[in-house]
């Protein structure tokens, strides 16, 4: 098995459900799925669970007996009980993070459930996301022409306004001495302001994982936020957008890489203790990319600690998604046990699973949101240039009155 790399992991207890009894062990968190350890007993006989972040539904804060905290993991309709944690917020922040941004980075890979489609499922979900990407293109035209007509009312606007002052202007002639009059050597003159893309500061922000340590490891709590990066230097805010810290590029000490997730970034100040913030991300790769040539002397990367590889003696191949017990209590159990080994066997002879339905059905959703706000953003240019025609029709009266006269 190839060498996987544990993020976190914390001692927990699990509710086995058909035993009705807690089961104590590790909460392991990966980049794919999370996995309980039970402890080696014999007397438990528990096998290694593993949930993997795309068969999850929902994660959220419970307690237990009204007093002990536990966190609920989802999977459909089964619950999964997880308690005695040294930080239940801690471990929330982290599997919710992870959880989430794997659900944004698969959503954003068309055709990512490759395994197990059929040939008319392929051509069918090639035809779908041809079409798709057609209407993105034509939702991407319209807004590029809607931008032009804001622009053009933004010109008929100034044209209007120009027009006042010249009526202003003609008004003040209609005498020899003309009752407005000024010199231009008391107009101001302000030189033009020239602006390219080298002026314009790139600000890059990225969902990470926050806490704030010491040299012996304290502050284990793990705070969800941004990480703000700009050429000022790293901004590490909360959820709210309110700044925790601001690491100035010259006062950065040192990034220590520990693992492809997990970083600390120190500053060293003479005569004050060593600022330490640890930040984890799904995305610290695209970070390092960012952070690569602002702080290429200052990168270290070191080898990740024992405690994050995965045990020797675990197979997660072989993991469970949900408990199950092989043995059966009766006949009829066993005979519904070969019917939906049956009915595997039969979905792999199908036209179309149900894998390429589901993906078929989000992309038409897509498509019909998309041809919604089209349609909606076509009635709002239509608005605009009705307006523009009206307003263009009353300079174009006002010229000829003035030319008559």
């Amino acid at each position: 098995m190839a060498a996987e790399f544990s993020i976190q992991h914390w001692e927990a207890s699990y509710y086995h459900t058909p035993k009705r009894k807690w089961v104590y062990g590790t909460l392991h968190v990966y980049p794919n799925f999370i996995i309980f350890i039970s402890n080696p007993d014999p007397k438990q006989a528990l096998k290694d669970l593993k949930i993997s972040f795309n068969s999850m539904t929902e994660i959220r804060k419970a307690t237990t007996g009204l007093i002990y905290s536990a966190l609920i993991i989802s999977v459909g309709r089964t619950q999964h009980w997880m308690s005695s944690l040294s930080n239940r917020d801690s471990a929330f922040n982290v599997i919710d993070h992870f959880w989430r941004e794997t659900l944004i980075l698969t959503s954003k890979k068309p055709g990512s459930h490759s395994s197990g489609q059929t040939r008319l499922g392929k051509e069918l979900l090639k035809v779908a996301y041809d079409s798709e990407n057609t209407l993105q293109g034509a939702a991407v035209l319209l807004q590029k022409q809607g931008e032009q007509l804001d622009h053009a009312a933004g010109t008929m606007m100034d044209l209007h306004n120009d027009l006042d002052v010249v009526d202003n202007i003609l008004v003040g002639l209609e005498s020899w001495l003309g009752k407005w009059s000024t010199k231009m050597s008391d107009v101001p003159m302000e030189e033009p302001v020239m602006i390219d893309k080298n002026n314009i500061p790139q600000v890059l922000e990225f969902p990470m994982l926050y806490r704030r340590v010491d040299r012996k490891g304290g502050s284990i709590k793990q705070n969800q936020g941004l990480l703000r990066i700009s050429r000022d230097g790293l901004y590490v805010l909360d959820t709210k957008q309110r700044l925790e810290q601001h690491f100035m590029q010259r006062d950065i000490s040192s990034i220590s890489v520990l693992t492809p997730w997990e970083m600390n970034v120190t500053s060293c100040m003479i005569g004050m203790p060593d600022l330490i913030y640890s930040i984890m991300s799904v995305k610290l790769i695209n970070i390092l990319k960012v952070l690569e040539p602002m702080f290429h002397r200052k990168i270290q990367y070191e080898e990740p600690p024992v405690h994050c590889m995965l045990p020797a003696d675990t197979d997660t191949s072989k993991s469970k998604d949900i408990i199950e017990e092989k043995t059966y209590s009766s006949p009829l159990e066993e005979l519904c046990a070969q019917e939906q080994a049956q009915s595997q066997i039969h979905q792999s002879s199908q036209v179309v699973t149900e894998a390429e339905v589901q993906e078929l059905d989000q992309v038409i959703a897509n498509m019909k949101s998309m041809a919604l706000d089209i349609g909606k953003e076509q009635g709002e240019q239509t608005k605009k240039i009705d307006a523009l025609t009206e307003r263009w029709t009353l300079p174009t009266f006002g010229c000829r009155k003035i030319r008559v006269e």
